[in-house]
């Protein structure tokens, strides 16, 4: 069966989800470097997130915080490999937005890496985001502990 005839579930994180986000966020190399594998499993204790599954497996992950703005932060969004392309994102995404709305907050941010450091992976996270109606709000350097540029995409979001 095509992953995508079966079925998303998206729920809360647990954590005793942790360690089948580590195994997702670890398959996932050419994104998430051995030090970002290693922020994602110390801010699964910090923050919230929910996690999607396809035959009670986990497959995909998001992980996000609130800020002291109306602003939430969606530090950390990742889908195996193997998932990729059927609507998990989305899924996990639409559930972030959900949670953000229901909790009052305006507007939904993610950093990803810009398009100017050369990344044709991190070309298919920004498009994306902007298929999603994201829009480029800043270019920040120096980030996620490198010296590679990233930019700052938010959406608003409607009540």
């Amino acid at each position: 069966m095509k992953e995508s005839a079966k079925t998303i579930h998206v729920r809360a994180l647990h954590a005793d989800d942790h360690e089948a986000v580590f195994d997702v966020a670890r398959a996932l190399a050419i994104w998430f470097t051995p030090t970002d594998q290693l922020m994602i499993a110390a801010d699964m204790a910090r923050y919230e997130g929910v996690v999607a599954e396809t035959d009670g497996r986990i497959v995909g992950f998001a992980l996000y915080t609130p800020t002291v703005r109306d602003v939430m932060v969606l530090a950390w969004i990742g889908v195996a490999p193997e998932a990729q392309r059927h609507g998990i994102g989305s899924h996990l995404l639409d559930a972030v937005e959900r949670i953000a709305r229901a909790r009052g907050y305006r507007t939904l941010e993610v950093r990803t890496i810009a398009p100017d450091v050369p990344t044709p992976h991190f070309e298919m996270v920004r498009n994306f985001y902007l298929r999603r109606g994201f829009t480029i709000w800043r270019r920040e350097a120096h980030s996620f502990g490198v010296q590679r540029h990233a930019i700052v995409l938010v959406k608003r979001l409607n009540k």
